[in-house]
């Protein structure tokens, strides 16, 4: 996590000038007038939150967290393709982030709410939308799947090659489905018959039945290979009941 301090500085900054130009009534308004002034005025510091950069598409505004609406930045650890070679466009996003969100104090607008119970927001960083310059900087792609608002930003950045149009790049979404897929475990030589046990007793699985492809051997609880069918029935493995 990365913290943007920018915008409590300049929230105090205020608050500072408030206290100042309230102070200098003091005479007129009264001790107590004056201290309730002065609370008002301390207060601005607190109106704007402390934000934390998770990555390139999600930020903690005042403890909530919320995924910037209409892109969708490199996942962390994801790498691209680029003029000089593989770079880490994910880190890079993360920190375009941080330098954008730097520019002010950080604004989010709910548009909805995700699966994940993460507000969906257009965010602002003293009014520039940080969205938008994710996008047009290339750090971002336009995620067309849940809004349109800022195709077009992403097609100048892909024209002038900025960003992760500078080479080959996975889109974030095609890289984390290929990341949820298990590997492939291989059998040994011509024993292809997965020997599966669950709740429903001990099973072995053909490569022809639809369950074969999501069952995983786990050889630590007893699970295993088998080279033929008898086999599996000898050592006390069943078929799937139909």
């Amino acid at each position: 996590m990365w913290y943007v301090n920018v915008s409590r500085a300049s929230a105090l900054n205020s608050a500072l000038r408030g206290v100042t130009f309230c102070g200098g009534y003091r005479r007129l308004v009264g001790l107590v007038r004056f201290l309730w002034c002065l609370l008002i005025c301390a207060s601005a510091a607190s109106a704007f939150a402390q934000t934390r950069i998770v990555d390139g598409d999600t930020i903690d505004v005042d403890g909530t967290r919320y995924r910037i609406h209409g892109i969708d930045a490199p996942e962390r650890a994801q790498k691209c393709d680029g003029k000089a070679g593989i770079w880490d466009c994910g880190k890079a996003a993360t920190s375009q982030m941080i330098k954008l969100a730097a520019n002010g104090p950080v604004q989010c607008a709910k548009v909805t709410q995700d699966v994940y119970n993460r507000v969906v927001a257009i965010c602002y960083a003293d009014g520039m939308d940080l969205g938008e310059a994710m996008v047009a900087t290339g750090y971002a792609w336009a995620f067309a799947k849940y809004s349109d608002i800022y195709v077009e930003q992403e097609k100048l950045a892909k024209l002038r090659g900025v960003g992760v149009w500078q080479g080959p790049a996975q889109p974030p979404w095609v890289y984390r489905s290929a990341r949820r897929k298990p590997v492939a475990q291989q059998p040994p030589d011509g024993c292809t018959i997965k020997g599966n046990i669950s709740n429903s007793g001990k099973i072995y699985h053909l490569q022809q039945t639809a369950s074969y492809a999501k069952t995983r051997i786990n050889p630590s609880k007893g699970e295993r290979w088998f080279c033929s069918e008898a086999e599996a029935r000898a050592a006390g493995w069943r078929a799937p009941r139909r």
